[in-house]
């Protein structure tokens, strides 16, 4: 393979993004649907998460190498992250709360349950994934998915005092570290849904896309030598593990104990594979460049906010009533991407368009000025 690294917008990530936020919606919404392969996806569907923070974490990890040394590299890094996610989801948070308070609301949907704001501070700190791994999940799960989004909210916090002051190779170790961290905390919380949720149980995914995103800027030779065969290891495997496991769910002690960290790997070989210049490269960049995939992908995060509120909170209340048939989960996924659109062109767009505002240079902020907002 012929690795070959370029900075600027990849739609081939676009594409991986679209991967990961279809993988969380076949987990959440295919679930009554009894027929191959939506029995699959919705049993597997809880990996689309792990590829988002492999990906996050190149993508964060790679943003603040190159911008080191910029004299407003904090200042810009939060302010940049801040406008990408504090809009949509304090947003949508409000509406949440406004709901919950709504006379009638607990009556429509049992779900809709006015006791979720007694944990309101942990969503608004982005810390509801400890009170889901020390205490409780949510009083119902309505709100259960922004686990993930505070996991990344936590690492976006202390990630750049880490590459500010420590040198690539001392980053490295530390994204080993954190990797060999997570395995052990989750491989002593065997049965409890404690490891699946907590920041440093997670962080393998987190670390590996990090040290990707410094390996890929240094080291192409070697990520050009080791790429396939981790890949065709770490498949090889996750199937064994599959094959020999009662069942593919997130609370499979064999995944718990190694799985999430195969998965990781695999996850970027397959983003290592987006910058071969070669046969390998481009099979997988003609997939990855599909247009329904990187449809999905620009539009991920007001999908992944949106789409479990709606399917529990509307959506399930809705099919019990009227006993719908399985095929108007169709319907219901369209209105969750127009939606998705809708907020993404009125809500984030907004916002984003601010970003330029944070560069380091005049000259970077009129050349950002002209682009379409960032995406990561």
């Amino acid at each position: 393979m012929d690795i070959q690294f370029k900075k600027g917008h990849i739609h081939s990530l676009d594409g991986i993004r679209g991967i990961a936020i279809l993988l969380v919606l076949s987990f959440h919404c295919f679930d009554k649907i009894d027929a191959f392969p939506f029995t699959l996806l919705s049993e597997i569907g809880w990996v689309g998460v792990d590829l988002f923070f492999v990906l996050s974490g190149f993508l964060i990890t790679g943003i603040l190498v190159d911008t080191k040394g910029n004299h407003n590299y904090l200042k810009s890094f939060f302010a940049k992250r801040a406008l990408r996610i504090f809009p949509l989801y304090y947003l949508t948070l409000l509406l949440v709360f406004l709901a919950l308070i709504s006379p009638g609301a607990s009556d429509f949907n049992p779900i809709l349950d006015i006791r979720h704001l007694k944990s309101s501070i942990y969503y608004l700190t982005f810390t509801q994934n400890l009170l889901f791994a020390f205490s409780h999940w949510g009083v119902t799960d309505l709100l259960n998915h922004f686990w993930s989004l505070a996991i990344e909210e936590q690492f976006y916090l202390f990630w750049p005092f880490v590459n500010l002051y420590l040198g690539t190779s001392k980053v490295l170790v530390v994204c080993g570290l954190l990797i060999i961290l997570a395995i052990i905390i989750r491989n002593l919380n065997l049965n409890s849904d404690f490891s699946y949720v907590f920041t440093l149980s997670r962080v393998d995914a987190l670390g590996i896309g990090g040290m990707l995103a410094i390996l890929i800027r240094q080291y192409t030779y070697f990520l050009g030598k080791v790429v396939v065969p981790v890949f065709f290891g770490c498949l090889v495997l996750l199937i064994m593990l599959s094959f020999y496991s009662p069942n593919l769910s997130f609370r499979n002690p064999a995944f718990i104990k190694i799985g999430y960290t195969l998965f990781a790997l695999l996850f970027a070989t397959i983003i290592v594979f987006v910058y071969d210049t070669k046969r390998t490269g481009a099979i997988v960049n003609r997939v990855l460049s599909w247009g329904v995939l990187r449809f999905f992908g620009t539009y991920s995060y007001g999908i992944y906010v949106y789409h479990w509120l709606l399917y529990r909170g509307i959506y399930t209340p809705l099919r019990n009533k009227y006993l719908f048939s399985k095929a108007y989960i169709i319907p219901f996924l369209i209105v969750v991407v127009l939606v998705s659109v809708v907020s993404f062109h009125v809500v984030e767009k907004f916002f984003l368009r601010f970003k330029p505002a944070f560069d380091s240079s005049p000259q970077q902020r009129k050349a950002a000025l002209s682009k379409v907002p960032e995406m990561s």
